[in-house]
């Protein structure tokens, strides 16, 4: 009998034991995993705050923000500026030689923005200076500078590092009032393309055409040279389209052949038809034809950019401030007077028939760059940097 007792009370303590060792990894690897969700959660909450801190920065380079970052000095290779408390943006390399910008919000990330540049210290742009109408890198000062943006954030006992290069959206390469890569023919009256710029810019030629360029009826051209002829310059329309597409804010896509009457982006105001326009209203307009045709008939306005890719036909009255580009060839016809503040891009062929109504195409280069001013920058590069600050 009591060989018994004992042996249960043996079998009893195993239990005990063989529970508490249950109980206890239980608890230890409850505790891990409360850690490990714990150290998810901070380092997780410190990447969106450093990301956070690369948004602000984003925002404010923007001119139309209220509380704008301006860049005094785009061509100094040594130019840096700050966002964050001063004790945490010594982590980044600030001194006090350099700018400090308190932040906007609450979080607690630190930011630095540099000019990239290369390995011969030259500040590296973002612009067209082969003029084929796509952006490229370039240390010629075309353009404006690569910003390199780094964001730590900090939350608890974790810090994040990011690092992103953006840009400013660049203006559209213009090179002429209008321009076409095909033939261009013109003819009735009255008739105005100036390439002279009536926002008191640089002028530019009135009509270039890699083609032949055709007039009848004494059309009024003006330009710097006002016709150019069989031009070796080609522009990459269909690039140039994509690169401006993304930003539309009016998308519209078709396989088949679509005819629009009465359309309104915006409402230029206007004095007459053969003198330039102003708008405040700020678009950029895409159609997306598929390489067939979109007519604009009855009477349409719009201030901003307009993209089609595919033809374009405009039969009736037509009000636009800002830049028309079409991949395809560009045909303005029919009753009712024109006119665009801007310029004309064709990735074909090229005709103008003012013989219903006059038609003016007045070269201004305010009316296209104010376009791309309020457009986010485009981001070119990003990286998480491992290690915190």
């Amino acid at each position: 009998m009591s060989e018994q007792k004992g042996i249960i009370l043996i079998t009893v303590l195993s239990i005990i034991l063989m529970l508490s060792i249950i109980a206890a990894g239980g608890f230890i690897l409850s505790t891990s995993e409360l850690r490990l969700a714990f150290m998810d959660r901070t380092i997780k909450s410190s990447f969106y705050i450093a990301d956070a801190g690369i948004e602000e920065v984003r925002g404010r380079l923007q001119n139309t923000s209220s509380n704008p970052i301006t860049d005094p000095s785009p061509n100094n290779p040594g130019w840096k500026m700050f966002i964050g408390p001063q004790d945490r943006v010594a982590d980044l390399g600030y001194n006090s030689s350099y700018t400090r910008i308190d932040r906007l919000g609450s979080l607690d990330y630190a930011v630095s923005v540099t000019h990239k540049v290369n390995s011969s210290n030259q500040v590296l742009y973002w612009g067209d200076s082969n003029r084929d109408g796509i952006p490229e890198v370039n240390t010629s000062g075309v353009g404006k500078p690569i910003y390199v943006i780094t964001s730590n954030g900090k939350d608890l006992t974790a810090n994040k590092s990011i690092q992103m290069e953006s840009v400013y959206t660049p203006t559209p390469t213009v090179v002429s009032a209008l321009y076409a890569q095909g033939p261009v023919g013109i003819q009735g009256s009255p008739v105005l393309i100036n390439g002279m710029d009536q926002c008191g810019g640089g002028s530019i030629a009135g009509i270039m055409s890699t083609g032949s360029i055709t007039q009848s009826g004494n059309p009024v051209i003006d330009g710097a040279p006002s016709l150019a002829q069989y031009s070796t310059i080609m522009l990459r329309v269909a690039d140039m389209l994509s690169l401006y597409n993304s930003s539309a804010n009016y998308k519209y896509n078709y396989s088949s052949g679509q005819v629009m009457a009465g359309m309104n982006w915006g409402t230029p105001s206007l004095s007459n038809y053969l003198s330039p326009s102003s708008c405040s209203d700020k678009n950029v307009v895409y159609f997306n034809m598929n390489g067939v045709q979109l007519r604009l008939t009855g009477w349409t306005t719009g201030c901003g950019t307009l993209l089609v890719n595919g033809d374009l036909e405009v039969n009736g009255g037509l009000t636009w401030n800002g830049l028309i580009l079409a991949t395809g060839g560009i045909n303005l016809t029919g009753w009712g007077a024109k006119n665009i503040t801007g310029a004309v891009i064709s990735g074909g062929n090229f005709s103008l028939d003012a013989s219903g109504g006059s038609i003016a195409i007045i070269y201004c280069g305010q009316a296209i760059s104010r376009q791309t001013q309020s457009l986010p920058m485009v981001v070119t590069k990003w990286t998480e940097l491992f290690g915190g600050s």
